[in-house]
């Protein structure tokens, strides 16, 4: 079989419209469960996740919370890419050892090499699509007040993206290699992608009144490390639990801010706005070999300020909050240049995220969410979560997320407010 450069072929699941595949979400529970979703009258033990003006939003039975831990994962594999990938080794194994067998001496009929070219050409034509997953955990520490209410956290979130990138005309070296040598040219590689972000600090926050209307103010100081992960394997020797070794890593530390407002428009209706990441952090990834571009390929991956509003109803018995990200963010985090090596095209989010609980007693919870991505990089996710408080104390919290039959999402916490 004989292919000219013109049928080179890259697969990324970024061609193909919008993705399946988990955004970052903050790591509270609550959160997770209605979608993000709650900017403006979230609970003041989600100041870190959502906005440090809610640390000031609490009853005069509140005390502190403790959160210990929340965790939560994502994961999206819509073609079992690596389960294809293994399949595409262990019949590339199979002709390498028998071409092997040739270059010694041995017997090898042509009805088995011609075998083993087959199904090695079928098992590579069938690799398609991404692996996305992400994970992420919290622990906090609470101490609403009336002179600074103050959370206490550590937040962690990774989100990785691993795929294949197939050069067709390596079908052509599967039907006509000779010695083991030629097979050290096939171009098709894969490659896994990382972002690990780690968060340390205080969510401070008062209220005060200003023109005769009652506000709440906050801001978060806190350390902020991302940790890039940047694996490219040839195709052959791909294997994904490779990435996180430390010569594919790099990291940069340095010091944020978040920024918060929580508006009280009556007993019931509130408005919020929080500036995440006043200050860009990056972290250029460690330079490694692609086969694709015969070159080293360096990946830069950003965190950049975003800026979300939102609108929140809420009574004894229900709550509903509808926020908005009101800046673009870039996927994956990687930055446009480093977004176009990769999948030969930009790509950005902007959510829409709308949440509600219900409340029965204090003793159980019942909360749904729904996320939509303007910029339609995400599928639409639908979230639900279930929360168990006995004597409305101690919380034990579950809760899910459904885009498709192959990609969700499950989280649970541990909590207790005195």
């Amino acid at each position: 079989m004989k292919l000219n450069s013109t049928s080179r072929v890259l697969l990324s699941v970024l061609g193909a419209g919008a993705l399946i595949s988990p955004p970052a979400i903050a790591s509270d529970n609550r959160t997770f469960s209605m979608a993000g979703a709650g900017v403006a009258n979230g609970n003041y033990y989600q100041a870190a996740s959502l906005n440090p003006a809610l640390a000031a939003r609490y009853e005069e039975r509140d005390n502190f919370a403790l959160i210990l831990p929340s965790l939560r994962a994502e994961a999206a594999d819509q073609d079992r890419v690596f389960d294809a990938i293994d399949a595409f080794q262990e019949t590339y194994d199979r002709l390498e050892s028998l071409l092997r067998q040739v270059e010694q001496g041995g017997f090898v009929s042509e009805a088995q090499l011609e075998q083993a070219r087959s199904q090695l050409a079928q098992n590579f034509t069938a690799i398609n699509g991404a692996l996305v997953a992400g994970v992420g955990g919290q622990l906090a520490l609470s101490i609403p007040n009336r002179f600074v209410s103050a959370q206490l956290f550590a937040n962690a979130d990774l989100q990785v993206f691993g795929a294949p990138r197939l050069d067709a005309n390596d079908l052509d070296i599967f039907f006509n290699a000779t010695n083991i040598n030629e097979l050290d040219n096939l171009a098709s590689e894969g490659y896994v992608l990382g972002r690990l972000t780690t968060e340390f600090g205080v969510a401070l926050a008062r209220t005060m009144t200003f023109a005769g209307r009652e506000l709440h103010l906050g801001m978060t100081p806190k350390i902020q490390e991302i940790e890039s992960f940047t694996y490219f394997s040839a195709l052959s020797d791909l294997d994904e639990d490779d990435f996180n070794a430390r010569e594919y890593r790099r990291s940069n530390t340095q010091f944020n801010l978040d920024l918060g407002l929580s508006i009280p428009v009556n007993e019931r209706l509130s408005a919020g706005l929080v500036l995440k990441n006043l200050f860009a952090n990056e972290v250029t990834g460690q330079p490694i070999y692609s086969r694709q571009r015969e070159d080293l390929v360096t990946l830069n991956y950003t965190i950049k300020p975003q800026l979300v509003a939102g609108v929140g109803y809420s009574t004894k018995l229900l709550s509903f909050s509808f926020d908005l990200d009101l800046t673009k963010q870039n996927y994956l985090g990687l930055d446009s240049q480093s977004q176009q090596l990769i999948f030969a095209q930009s790509r950005k989010t902007q959510f829409v995220r709308a949440g509600a609980e219900l409340d029965l007693a204090r003793w159980v919870q019942l909360r749904f969410g729904y996320r939509h991505d303007l910029e339609g990089s995400y599928d639409d996710a639908i979230s639900a979560g279930l929360g168990l408080s006995p004597f409305g104390r101690v919380h034990f919290n579950l809760s899910a997320v459904y885009i498709d039959d192959r990609s969700f999402g499950a989280g649970a916490q541990l909590m207790f407010t005195f």
